[in-house]
């Protein structure tokens, strides 16, 4: 709890865990040093609230281009994403960071093709009239 402000840091993370689990007696998770498998709980641990706060928006703002252009498979996929990181931690690892970034640059370039097209037909009603 005295980390929870900025937490342990991303190199000590994992050891701190380890010893949080002896210290409480955890036997079984002790032994096999099994990590959090939590993208949130992961990334609170090693950066506190502001590590925490920054997955959190990382996610949104996927949600939030989803709903800006209105595709439902986007939108599933945020979900997908969002989901998954309960159960794994998969910004930590390279191939989580460019599969979330190269879905992240196709939805966003989709989104901006979509919103230059709707300014393109406004700026014809507005010249052409």
């Amino acid at each position: 709890m005295k980390n929870m402000p900025f937490g342990v840091g991303s190199s000590d993370g994992r050891e701190e865990l380890i010893e949080y689990f002896r210290k409480t007696n955890q036997k079984f998770l002790t032994k096999y040093e099994f990590a959090t498998h939590n993208q949130y709980l992961d990334f609170l641990l090693k950066f506190g609230f502001l590590g925490f706060f920054g997955v959190i928006f990382f996610n949104g703002f996927f949600v939030y281009i989803a709903l800006q252009s209105k595709n439902a498979l986007m939108l599933s996929f945020c979900l997908l994403f969002f989901l998954s990181n309960f159960t794994d931690d998969f910004l930590i690892r390279f191939d989580g960071i460019a599969f979330s970034g190269f879905w992240f640059s196709i939805f966003a370039a989709y989104t901006l093709k979509n919103n230059n097209q709707l300014i393109y037909k406004k700026i014809d009603k507005v010249c052409c009239q």
